[in-house]
This record gives structure tokens, C-alpha cells and sequence, in this order.
């Protein structure tokens, strides 16, 4: 009797240790492909940045280089990114979305992203605040993001 305990006991050990091993593979694959489309994002940002100033040399803007995941505050998968330009002036926020979406859509384009959707790229947010530009730039690469920036246009 008690060998049979021991070895459901055993049974029920590995399969727990097992699903654990996965789960943290999972982690640790998700981590990586968050970081990878991160550094996507930023590069086509930067692309954007770089067109924007060439057409407006006088408000030539710059990226910070800190950058915050939103996907912690609205789930996993979300691969959705903040980032800070510093400002040297006030700069009006009309038109501005469209034109660097239009960019960012041109870099995708160029670089054969994959995507879900119309759009690679999407800038769900855009503000100014304390001398920084704030933008909240969406990469639409799986069914979650999607889903989100979907959710987010219902709030809107």
C-alpha cells in the first residue's frame, strides 16, 4: 500500500514539475519575443522621427531611451510600448499622429513586417506633458494585441 502511495505521489510530482518546466519556457519565450518586437517598434519609431524631422527641421524631436511595456497593465501578449520625446517647445498634437503613422507604416512596408490588420503600427495614445511627448505605439503582430487596440477604440 504505501508503495503504490509513493509512486502516485512520484506520478503526481513530475507532472506537476513538468508543467511548471513549461510554463516557465512560456515565460521566458514570450519575454523574448516582447523584446524583440520592442526593439522593432523602436526602430521604426526612429525611422519615423528621422522623416518627421527632414520635412520639420525647426522641432526636431528625439526619443528617449526609456521605454515601459503597457502589456503588464492589460495582460500577456499585448505587445504595446510607451515612449518619451523630449521636447523643446510645444508642438501641436493635430495631425501629428496621422503623419507618423503614415512613417511607421511606411517602415513596415520597407521591412516586410508581419501583421495583423490593416496597419503594423498603430499609435493608440499620444500626449504631451512636462516638456515630453509621450506616444503609446501599438505593434500589431498577434490576435491579443489586435483585441486590444480593438477594446480601446469601444472606451474611445
Amino acid at each position: 500500500m504505501q508503495q503504490v502511495f509513493f509512486w502516485i505521489l512520484m506520478v503526481v510530482l513530475l507532472i506537476m514539475l513538468g508543467w511548471i518546466l513549461k510554463k516557465v519556457w512560456q515565460i521566458r519565450s514570450f519575454k523574448k519575443l516582447q523584446l524583440k518586437n520592442k526593439e522593432i517598434t523602436a526602430k521604426a519609431l526612429k525611422f519615423a522621427f528621422a522623416q518627421f524631422n527632414l520635412r520639420n527641421p525647426k522641432k526636431n524631436m528625439k526619443i528617449s531611451p526609456d521605454t515601459a511595456r503597457l502589456a503588464d497593465v492589460w495582460g500577456s501578449g499585448v505587445m504595446a510600448y510607451e515612449f518619451r520625446v523630449q521636447l523643446n517647445h510645444e508642438i501641436s498634437l493635430k495631425g501629428l499622429r496621422k503623419e507618423l503613422e503614415a512613417y511607421l507604416q511606411g517602415y513596415a512596408q520597407n521591412h516586410k513586417l508581419t501583421h495583423l490588420g490593416e496597419t503594423a503600427f498603430v499609435i493608440s495614445d499620444l500626449w504631451q506633458e512636462k516638456g515630453f511627448l509621450h506616444l503609446d505605439i501599438t505593434y500589431v503582430v498577434n490576435g491579443t494585441t489586435f483585441n486590444y487596440l480593438h477594446d480601446i477604440k469601444k472606451v474611445e
